[in-house]
């Protein structure tokens, strides 16, 4: 993962994960093409099922067997989070920047979620909503990604944490 900052949006795999979701296809999905929906629930279930203890950690095992939350997933989970809670009236800076620029993925998920996304009744649940409250609570507190951030400078892992606590006050 290269990061750049402690925002939710501030890593490749974030930004990655926002290009892929702007070309899912809408709803589930068609065979074995995940759809806006499942692309967005996928990651915060994944999250549900991880260890966030290293010991757990086992050769050959992946995240969607109960594998240790690594990064990646939990960047996954952390921009899905973001686009439940821009779904539920409290959307990061990013994608209100954004969101007139359609060639921009912020944008393009920004002009989603205002065109479809936040009409989506599964999407605009109060259980996808707790389900992302949830899995950022437990990233914030534990799995590699917790890790990584609490071996940087004390202000830097500050940072990171008071990003996932916002992240968690605006999903609420």
């Amino acid at each position: 993962m290269g990061a750049w900052g402690p925002g939710s949006f501030e890593n490749d795999t974030a930004l990655d994960y926002l290009h892929s979701l702007a070309e899912a296809p809408e709803g589930e999905g068609r065979d074995d093409e995940p759809g806006k929906v499942a692309f967005i629930i996928g990651p915060l279930a994944t999250v549900q099922s991880a260890s966030t203890d290293i010991d757990d950690m086992r050769d050959g095992d992946d995240d969607e067997e109960g594998g240790y939350l690594e990064a990646d997933l939990a960047c996954d989970a952390i921009a899905a989070a973001e686009v439940i809670a821009a779904i539920h009236g409290k959307p990061h800076a990013s994608f209100k920047a954004s969101s007139a620029n359609d060639e921009d993925p912020h944008g393009a998920i920004a002009k989603w979620i205002t065109t479809r996304g936040a009409k989506d009744k599964q999407l605009s649940s109060h259980e996808v909503r707790e389900l992302a409250i949830s899995a950022i609570t437990k990233i914030r507190d534990g799995g590699e990604l917790h890790e990584l951030w609490n071996e940087t400078e004390d202000d830097d892992a500050s940072a990171w944490k008071a990003a996932m606590n916002d992240l968690i006050a605006r999903l609420r």
